[in-house]
């Protein structure tokens, strides 16, 4: 009577959008009765409620009738344009009923950050007037780092 957990996902989040990540959670052993087990997403420090619509962190529950082995949970999170580290999105397995070992309670998908950051530095941030008629150069670099394609 095993449930175990097992995380698939592919796309990073974009900015703006809503990236779906889903987790799959297969169940082995005796599967001729139900069974349940809560989930929930757990906070990490750069992962917050913020990430998700509402501003709650998702959890629910899952239920396998008898014969069923697997289930999926589907996790939306929000894109945003903040240049920032990975992430790592971590679902947990908890509370389990119907005679269930839970063999691998938890599971970590990781939401890759897509941002771009732009900075402006002058080599030559002050001159001198020139007289009239004369140019006066100034030099700048922009630097882009994140994604570029």
């Amino acid at each position: 009577r095993h449930t175990r957990l097992q995380g698939d996902w592919s796309s990073d989040v974009c900015s703006s959008d809503l990236t779906t990540y889903n987790f799959t959670v297969t169940r082995s052993g005796e599967t001729s009765i139900s069974a349940a087990a809560d989930w929930s997403v757990a906070e990490n420090g750069s992962l917050t409620a913020e990430d998700f619509d509402g501003g709650v962190l998702p959890s629910g529950s899952i239920s396998f009738a008898a014969g069923e082995t697997t289930k999926t949970i589907s996790i939306d999170v929000l894109g945003d344009s903040t240049v920032e580290t990975d992430e790592n999105l971590t679902v947990l397995l908890s509370n389990p009923s119907g005679n269930v070992d839970l063999i691998t309670p938890s599971a970590t998908a990781v939401i890759s950050n897509d941002d771009t950051d732009w900075s402006v530095s002058g080599a030559n941030v002050s001159q001198d007037e020139q007289d009239e008629g004369t140019q006066t150069t100034f030099t700048y670099t922009v630097t882009r780092t994140g994604e570029t394609d």
